[in-house]
């Protein structure tokens, strides 16, 4: 944001938001919009809706597989609640084991029959293979993870964050959930800085290798790094400088950048 103000010579948001990178000038805009719907929403016949999420939760942490579908009957709620509450789970089973405990969201409730949760959660056996079911990774990170290398037991990493990366990018990079390297490090949210350090248990669990095969790129009039780098999975500003040696003299239309494949 600060460079894209001295570009702009102005602090007014609508000045500098051509300067900002793509993923960051709707913020403002989306915002703006977001009030806008709250306060006048009866003029473009929007009405409320009431939250069908539970507010109060309880997590309970399982080294079983759980089907979320006979949890939510035990707990005499609507399962597409439960689900709601646990969208990690795409197949709605927790695949949960001694060397990788699952983490589960449930409502916080008064009533509660404990003796069928516990059941659930602790004596209840499913007929369905620990090799087929990955519950809580079955999505597009799968993709990306083809050539791993092991951690030894007891491993714990400290990761020092780079410049544009995310929380999810880490949890990606060592095989871990989100919300456990926010639990880890105390993280109330999802926001990270540059230069932070961050604590990763790594026991029994994967590291990607660096990538080894690259995309080549042609660079069009207008383009920005930050822009071609949301055009490929796994591929960063930094990482876009550093295979082509790129100084910070920026880009020219017509130059070939090669990009590494995430």
């Amino acid at each position: 944001v600060t460079r894209a103000m001295i570009k702009a010579n102005s602090r007014d948001f609508w000045e500098i938001r051509q300067f900002l990178p793509k993923e960051t000038r709707n913020y403002v805009p989306a915002f703006i919009a977001a009030v806008y719907v709250m306060n006048y929403a009866k003029h473009h016949q929007i009405n409320a809706q009431a939250c069908n999420m539970f507010l109060k939760t309880d997590t309970v942490q399982t080294s079983r597989f759980v089907s979320l579908s006979s949890l939510a009957q035990a707990l005499n709620v609507d399962e597409t609640s439960l689900f709601a509450l646990n969208p990690a789970y795409k197949k709605k089973i927790v695949n949960g084991t001694e060397e990788e405990p699952k983490r589960i969201i449930m409502p916080k409730l008064r009533d509660i029959d404990y003796a069928n949760v516990y059941e659930v959660l602790y004596n209840t056996d499913l007929d369905i293979s620990m090799q087929v079911v990955q519950a809580s990774t079955d999505d597009v990170r799968d993709l990306r993870k083809k050539a791993v290398k092991p951690f030894s037991s007891n491993t714990v990493v400290y990761h020092k964050v780079s410049a544009g990366q995310t929380l999810t990018a880490v949890a990606n990079k060592y095989g871990v959930e989100v919300q456990d390297l926010r639990v880890w490090n105390g993280l109330k949210s999802k926001t990270i800085v540059p230069g932070q350090r961050l604590k990763v248990f790594a026991k029994n669990r994967v590291q990607l290798k660096a990538p080894v095969s690259y995309s080549s790129y042609k660079v069009k009039t207008g383009d920005t790094l930050s822009e071609i780098a949301e055009k490929f999975n796994g591929a960063t500003v930094q990482s876009i400088r550093r295979d082509n040696k790129l100084s910070k003299a920026g880009l020219q239309a017509g130059m070939v950048l090669k990009i590494s494949k995430g």
